[in-house]
């Protein structure tokens, strides 16, 4: 998958893609906040973003993941912060702190997800918002 990261801990994101490369995927951009997340994605559009909800300059994640929303590109949240609520603008969320393991898992249940079929094992850390996890999109 071709996937941008959204992190404002550069040693978190560095992590981030160091997983994503060794699992095979592809990753169009890292951003910190807000404006060049969405500056990243304008010529280059993934099929995934992971993004954290508590970003650089006071910039929220939720706002990113409804932007990105609008472009057509789904997220999938890597946070601390977890939203309670029911975000129909996510996948779900992977909470952190994460282990290789659970990334790697979590990443392999949203491409599933988005290629029309069902999620087989959630990692631990993980909960899908339920319109990804009724429609299975």
């Amino acid at each position: 998958m071709r996937i941008m990261i959204v992190e404002d801990e550069a040693l978190v994101a560095l992590l981030i893609e160091d997983i994503l490369l060794a699992n095979g995927h592809e990753v169009v951009g890292i951003a910190d906040d807000a404006l060049s997340a969405l500056a990243a994605v304008d010529g280059d559009q993934p099929n995934l973003a992971l993004v954290d909800v508590c970003l650089a300059g006071n910039a929220n994640g939720v706002d990113v993941a409804k932007a990105f929303a609008d472009r057509g590109i789904p997220s999938l949240f890597v946070t601390g912060n977890c939203p309670a609520e029911d975000m129909p603008i996510a996948i779900g969320c992977l909470h952190k702190p994460f282990t290789e393991e659970s990334l790697s898992a979590a990443v392999a249940c949203a491409e599933r997800l988005l290629e029309g079929h069902a999620a087989r094992s959630l990692p631990a850390n993980m909960h899908l918002y339920s319109s990804f996890a009724a429609n299975g999109r």
